[in-house]
């Protein structure tokens, strides 16, 4: 298109900006700045927004596209009364998944139904007010910019023992499944006897964990009837010879895939790459 030809286009044409909003799990809002609700016309499939889709009229203020490709200055921040059913979604929402934002732009009778992608990105964080509420928005590349825990390429496995992610993945062991009551016949500071860890191996208790009244030690070590604990547990000399039920331990794990297949038949949950052989990052020249 001609330059001319787009200033006959626009010229004397009011801009209008629709916005959407996806709450996960809520509603996804339709609105537009302008003075009266818009419907999006038939347009052209690739600007991604829904035909004959209203977008409510709100009193809402844009501070601003920054089109950059410095991660730190590709933002928008989005103004809002604070009793807008959005900014009352946003200040409610608690999940992890991110709220999306697309803004297109277009103008006002425009006869060839041309909408245009301004933004497409989260909203980071808000900033609430007293009667406004001020949300602001990163665009979607900006998260390949940023430094996250990336996965360690070794053998050992990388799960916290007995522990399950929030997303279900992890080591998954239950605890409980693998704790056994031993009596504890002395305590000298992170010092435990304890006679029956000596029908274990060596090492069967080490990385374990120790449960006395609710409260937990990590254990250092395990070498015959003796255990170490990491720090000392307050009170645990009363736990002297009353009674097997009353101490709770459980067998570590060396982080071994061996060790996780053979002792807790959980081989599919390892964390490591047990298969690895050879890596081209430890020095060697590899032919």
């Amino acid at each position: 298109m001609a330059f001319v030809d787009y200033l006959t286009r626009v010229f004397g044409k009011r801009p209008v900006w629709l916005y959407r909003i996806e709450i996960p799990g809520g509603a996804t809002y339709h609105l537009t700045s302008r003075g009266r609700n818009f419907v999006s016309g038939a347009g052209k499939p690739e600007a991604g927004y829904t035909t004959g889709q209203t977008f409510a009229k709100t009193v809402l203020l844009n501070r601003g596209i920054s089109r950059t490709t410095n991660s730190d200055r590709g933002e928008m921040e989005i103004v809002l009364p604070t009793i807008h059913p959005l900014a009352q979604d946003v200040l409610g929402h608690t999940g992890n998944a991110d709220i999306k934002v697309t803004v297109w732009k277009t103008y006002a009778g425009d006869p060839d139904e041309e909408y245009s992608v301004k933004f497409y990105g989260r909203i980071v964080k808000h900033q609430m007010g007293f009667l406004n509420v001020v949300l602001f928005c990163e665009e979607s590349f900006t998260a390949m910019r940023r430094s996250s825990v990336a996965q360690v390429m070794q053998r050992l496995c990388r799960h916290a023992h007995y522990f399950t992610n929030d997303d279900g993945g992890g080591c998954t062991l239950n605890i409980a499944d693998f704790q056994q009551t031993m009596l504890i016949t002395s305590v000298t500071g992170r010092t435990l006897t304890v006679p029956l860890a000596a029908l274990q191996p060596d090492s069967t208790f080490t990385a374990g964990i120790l449960d006395w009244g609710g409260e937990e030690r990590f254990i250092q070590s395990h070498v015959g009837e003796e255990l170490i604990l990491e720090s000392v547990l307050p009170g645990l000399e009363a736990a002297v010879g009353i009674g097997p039920e009353d101490a709770l331990v459980a067998p570590g794990c060396n982080l071994q895939p061996e060790t996780c297949l053979n002792t807790f038949d959980n081989i599919i949950n390892f964390g490591g790459f047990w298969w690895m052989e050879e890596t081209p990052f430890d020095g060697r020249s590899i032919a």
